[in-house]
């Protein structure tokens, strides 16, 4: 037989469970589990409009992350005036700081990118706003997995971490304290959240051997990052203008020995490029990050569990197929 009923409080016992994993009992801050990176921010984000109704303004750094984007709208609609800063006053607080009055509600921005693995500089932006009454909603798609403390929060901070495509792990300060939405309505099975407290080991962590890796240049790429860029090193990041990065990871995954999941759900080989995921617009942020149209198309992210001795070779190789295919036969 079919029931539709479970026990309320699941979601309840699943932060407080989270909560004592984490070390944080005792401490200003505490974990929430949410259901992926966009039920987070939506709930986060509106959680704190309603607990915190005189307070309007909400700031924001334009093109940063497309996974922002939703609960910005959705704060818009509501009528809330959402400021957007130029990204490139992310390091320079002195652009903006002014603007950060006793209206604002909070600050909303991206630890690191959800595809390349550029990491931010958001030191300047907390110092900024250390002494201010102001919350700090930031989300990391990649960054908090290698750092060896990722999960204590400031009072006025909110921490969104995404553990994975359906899981999200908050912590948050006491200050910020966030109406709930609809997550005490929804189940909560145990096996949904109960490793999440091992996520953060650092594996993958191989810097060494990434920049090895894009110092070979091989087949003629060009590394996306510079040495002095901030990023995680799980993965190398690399491009031709002259070439589509899912005809490359296509042939390169069938050379590997497997074929590509679904965007989205692949970890090994990815690229930008829309001939992968469709869409006219998907990847306009990535201009912001200093990317062009052909740059986007062509570049490429390995997980660095592929890069072998091997790898550049294959990767000549592969390359030389898809440019003969993209030319077409001879005459």
């Amino acid at each position: 037989m079919r029931l539709d009923f479970h026990v309320s409080g699941s979601w309840q016992a699943a932060n407080s469970y989270l909560t004592k994993q984490l070390g944080l009992e005792g401490l200003q801050c505490e974990a929430k589990v949410y259901r992926g990176l966009h039920h987070a921010l939506i709930e986060v984000t509106q959680g704190l409009v309603k607990n915190f109704p005189t307070k309007k303004k909400i700031f924001c750094f334009k093109d940063q992350d497309p996974f922002l984007e939703a609960p910005l709208r959705e704060l818009a609609k509501q009528g809330l005036p959402v400021i957007r800063w130029e990204l490139s006053h992310l390091e320079d607080p002195s652009k903006w700081i002014e603007q950060v009055d006793r209206e604002a509600l909070m600050v909303v921005y991206a630890d690191d990118d959800p595809l390349l693995g550029r990491v931010f500089n958001t030191n300047p932006l907390t110092e900024a706003l250390a002494d201010l009454r102001v919350f700090r909603i930031h989300a990391s798609h990649s960054q908090h997995c290698y750092l060896e403390s990722p999960v204590y929060a400031d009072r006025y901070e909110v921490k969104i971490m995404s553990m994975n495509p359906e899981v999200s792990l908050v912590v948050h300060g006491d200050k910020a304290r966030m109406a709930d939405m609809v997550s005490s309505g929804m189940y909560w099975p145990q096996d949904l959240y109960q490793d999440v407290a091992l996520k953060f080991d650092g594996d993958g962590w191989r810097k060494s051997t990434v920049v090895d890796f894009e110092k070979t240049l091989a087949g003629g790429f060009t590394p996306v990052f510079n040495p002095e860029d901030l990023r995680v090193y799980d993965r190398a990041v690399i491009y031709w203008e002259d070439m589509d990065g899912y005809a490359f990871i296509d042939e390169l995954a069938r050379e590997l020995g497997f074929d590509l999941e679904s965007p989205g759900e692949e970890s090994r080989l990815e690229t930008p490029s829309l001939s992968r995921w469709g869409g006219v617009r998907t990847m306009d942020w990535l201009h912001s990050h200093g990317l062009g149209v052909n740059a986007i198309r062509g570049t490429v992210m390995i997980d660095v569990n592929l890069i072998d001795n091997n790898l550049p070779n294959l990767i000549q190789a592969v390359r030389a197929k898809v440019l003969s295919r993209q030319q077409g036969p001879s005459e």
